[in-house]
């Protein structure tokens, strides 16, 4: 039988030889992914035509040549080795659609009229737009102090390159990051808030999939957020390893990757977790060996009687989900797993763990949610119990990873700058409070909510100076603040109301462009500059892998810019000029223009976090001088690793204390038993988690955002939002490559979508308390009944309807982050919140109205 899809005889050689005609003039640069998401950092190399642009991207082929499937060809022990390809995913391959697009930003432009979609721009020069940002910034501080000007940050560091320079110092931010919810659990059970990454060994995940007896993936769709992880862990199954997938959705992974899927209603992992516990307890599966070593006895005590049910003393009154056993029949009401279905899982995971290693991971957005960190914390519960913590084969700490000690790189800030100034972050607030530090204040200010009451919603300490936003300079991170976050009309709002806001990025369909006084346009980090960044550090713009460190790429963007973009540290260097602190802040770049900072970049910075990667990495064996390396055909090194770490392994094999009070791994914490979290400060960056709901133990309770909460009742549906293939958080959605590979379309099970009249491609209309959007429902058996999947990312793009609901317009694209409140409902601050529930309703043609054919005017 002929295979129709059978290519004909010669045509792949006649396609091969075209291609290598087409590119055989080509210059190829090495470069990096330094997207902030999977942390893979894989190579990509860029072909630059005559014109000096990049004209295509490959990805790596410096090991193991032309081998699609490197296990056929190869020996096995390469992967635990770290000698495989580091093979760019399509939105690593995307970064040159940022390049081309038709609607890049290509010079400097100041708004000339209203903020909003519609607004409009005139282009102006550099020294016109830099002057006036840095008589703005200084007018703004000396006016309302110096903490009237927000830079964004996140981790308890601000990303103000000046205001520590400047007396007053500037805005430390903490929070709002997507580890959040997992570093706080990890601060807590395994004490490392002070200096978390010097307080972990690391973690190289591919090598630690082939030590592990199962795999148990709590949301962690690798197929659709980790994709160079997929191959892998399919090699995994194919060795016998078998991989449970616990998710919503049949998704990719529970598709192609996984043995076994289990549905679950979104938000009730920590019920599923405690009667996994449960049964671990009862039918004794626990490590008792591992317990009583690592793990401080009273807190565990206190932990099982929680599980079972017991009623001692130190329970907290009132609090009734701790008095009742833990069951899998309690568990069955709340997550909709069948009871029999969760012992069974619970048995597996136990016994398994007595043969050998359990790989058990949690995506990080089971736990951004209200009340996210008891999941956290109960998850590092349950990996910790049957001792699959410190181990081969093990994940790390369950909801994350880390890195070894001692082979972080150096931030890039120290070879351009001077890091810190003299002056230092004078107030620590949550990061992405922004809009209730901008729109409380005035209230605040009018006697209608006490100082305490604006200090607890931005998550700052009222025993000190509190911030009074009136500029926002966004130009370090370049966020998209219209659709990265959520409660996106309330931070609309907040941009319209301060005075000065300046943004920078590459992309005029990006919505945030249309609220800000000067935009600036920027060189791509990876295709046209050298790791082009304040907030990456070396590690990822120059390709030193997180996890293995076996490898170093040069990220030596070669393409050729648009004339009028300019490079982020001559932005920032240029208005350290005007601010007076060049001399101390950047020395050694001050006096450069923008094509001699690159160059400076690429022969002094770039080769002095190359010899510190030679002098730190225990894999750097042998490595070439900086010479040699940049003599090579391509600017990669790999070295076979002689040994792979995982997180905590120094504490559990060298026996190094844990950074708690009692230097063990702790399920009970007494500072949040003995402290009222309102007031307490916490961790190096002296946080306040601006809350008192959060107990010394992790606890079950319904959230109000939940499928149990009576809001269910105006709100039936639980929104989810995971990632999609074809964007990196919000990154390349303006892309007319991949655009319409997905319809902008939400989820909904074939039962709600019959009973509201709805069929598949019907325009729906999908609204909550907080925002709407108008998009088409895609109906499918992909997804259990009662949850609508909206995938995160989409950029806003309104219609002409104005609304109370949407006062700057209706979106047609499908931000999901306009559905979600920023409300957390007592839960701690700074937690990152991707959940929420939501009304679809069929919408009738007549009511959809096209949108704008330009989103924004003028500035070519």
């Amino acid at each position: 039988m002929t295979n129709k899809w059978a290519p004909e005889e010669g045509q792949l050689e006649r396609v091969t030889a075209k291609i290598v005609e087409r590119h055989a003039e080509d210059e190829i640069f090495t470069g990096v992914c330094s997207k902030n998401g999977c942390w893979d950092v894989c190579l990509l190399k860029g072909h630059v035509g005559k014109d000096g642009k990049v004209n295509a991207v490959e990805t790596d082929n410096s090991i193991h040549p032309n081998c699609g499937r490197e296990d056929e060809y190869c020996d096995f022990d390469d992967f635990v080795k770290g000698m495989y390809q580091k093979r760019a995913c399509t939105r690593g391959r995307l970064i040159r659609s940022d390049v081309e697009s038709p609607t890049r930003i290509t010079q400097p432009m100041r708004r000339v009229g209203p903020k909003g979609p519609g607004a409009t721009f005139e282009p102006i020069s550099w020294d016109e737009a830099l002057d006036e940002i840095a008589r703005m910034y200084s007018e703004t501080r000396e006016k309302y102090g110096p903490l009237s000007v927000y830079c964004d940050g996140m981790m308890g560091k601000s990303w103000d390159p000046w205001g520590s320079w400047l007396p007053g110092g500037s805005v430390a931010c903490w929070g709002e990051d997507s580890y959040e919810s997992t570093n706080f659990a990890d601060d807590i059970m395994y004490g490392h808030s002070a200096d978390w990454i010097d307080q972990v060994d690391g973690i190289a995940e591919v090598q630690t999939f082939f030590d592990s007896k199962l795999m148990i993936l709590f949301g962690l769709d690798t197929a659709n957020n980790f994709t160079e992880r997929t191959y892998y862990q399919l090699l995994a199954k194919e060795k016998g390893i078998p991989i449970i997938y616990i998710d919503p959705r049949f998704s990719w992974t529970a598709q192609a990757i996984a043995t076994q899927w289990i549905p679950i209603k979104p938000g009730t992992d920590i019920a599923l977790i405690f009667a996994m516990t449960y049964v671990l307890i009862e039918e004794d599966l626990v490590d008792h060996e591992f317990i009583e070593k690592f793990v401080e006895p009273e807190g565990y005590r206190k932990y099982v009687d929680m599980i079972m049910g017991n009623e001692p003393e130190w329970y907290c009154q009132g609090m009734a989900s701790m008095e009742e056993p833990k069951t899998p029949e309690w568990a069955e009401q709340i997550c909709g797993i069948p009871a029999e279905t969760i012992r069974e899982l619970a048995r597996l995971y136990g016994k398994t763990s007595q043969e050998g290693p359990v790989y058990i991971r949690m995506i990080w957005a089971a736990t951004r949610a209200i009340y996210g960190k008891d999941t956290a914390r109960a998850f590092n519960v349950l990996q910790t119990i049957c001792g699959n913590f410190g181990k081969k084969g093990c994940a790390g700490n369950g909801t994350g990873f880390g890195r070894r000690k001692g082979t972080h790189a150096p931030y890039s800030l120290m070879y351009v700058a001077n890091g810190t100034g003299p002056y230092g972050e004078t107030i620590c607030m949550e990061a992405e409070a922004y809009n209730k530090a901008v729109l409380l204040h005035p209230k605040m200010e009018a006697g209608e909510i006490t100082k305490e009451e604006y200090c607890y919603e931005i998550g700052c300490s009222a025993t000190g100076p509190m911030p009074n936003i009136h500029m926002i300079c966004d130009i370090p991170s370049n966020r998209n603040l219209a659709a990265g976050w959520y409660g996106v009309n309330e931070r609309l709002e907040a941009l319209k109301q301060v005075d000065y806001f300046v943004y920078m990025h590459w992309n005029l369909k990006n919505a945030t462009c249309c609220y800000a006084d000067i935009v600036l346009p920027q060189t791509s980090s990876s295709m046209e500059s050298p790791w082009n960044s304040l907030v990456y550090n070396l590690s990822l713009c120059n390709g030193i892998n997180p996890g293995t460190h076996n490898h170093f790429i040069l990220g030596d963007g070669r393409s050729k810019a648009p004339e009028n973009t300019r490079y982020t540290w001559w932005i920032v260097k240029e208005i350290a000029v005007r601010l007076g602190i060049a001399d101390e802040f950047c020395p050694n770049i001050k006096d450069m223009d923008n094509d001699e900072l690159e160059e400076y970049i690429i022969k002094d910075a770039s080769r002095i976090a190359y010899e510190a990667w030679c002098g730190y990495s225990p894999n750097a064996k042998n490595a070439p001088s900086w010479e040699e390396f940049m003599a090579q055909d391509e600017q990669i090194f790999r070295w076979p690793m002689d040994d792979y770490f995982v997180y905590g392994m120094d504490h559990i094999q060298n026996g190094k204390p844990f950074n708690t009070r009692s230097g063990k791994i702790e399920y009970y914490n007494e500072f949040i038993a003995d402290h009222d979290m309102r007031k307490a400060k916490i961790g190096a960056s002296q946080r306040q988690l601006g809350c008192n709901d959060i107990k010394a133990l992790p606890f079950y309770r319904k959230s109000p955002q939940g499928m149990q909460s009576p809001r269910t009742k105006q709100f039936p549906l639980y929104m989810i939002t995971p990632h999609s293939p074809y964007r990196q958080h919000t990154a390349f959605d303006h892309s007319d490559w991949v655009r319409d590979e997905h319809r902008a379309s939400i989820w909904l099970s074939v039962a709600d979508a019959k009973s509201r009249g709805i069929k598949d491609g019907d325009p729906v209309r999908v609204h909550s308390d907080c925002g709407e959007v108008q998009v088409t429902a895609y109906v499918t058996s992909r997804v259990t009944p009662g949850v609508t999947v909206l995938p995160f990312g989409r950029w806003y793009e309104p219609n002409g309807i104005k609304t109370e609901l949407m006062p700057d317009g209706i979106d047609t694209r499908g931000d999901c982050n306009f559905l979600i409140s920023d409300d957390h409902y007592g839960d701690v601050k700074g937690s990152i919140l991707c959940n929420a529930l939501v009304q679809v309703e069929k919408l009738a043609p007549a009511a959809l109205i096209a949108n704008a054919s330009q989103f924004i005017q003028g500035g070519e």
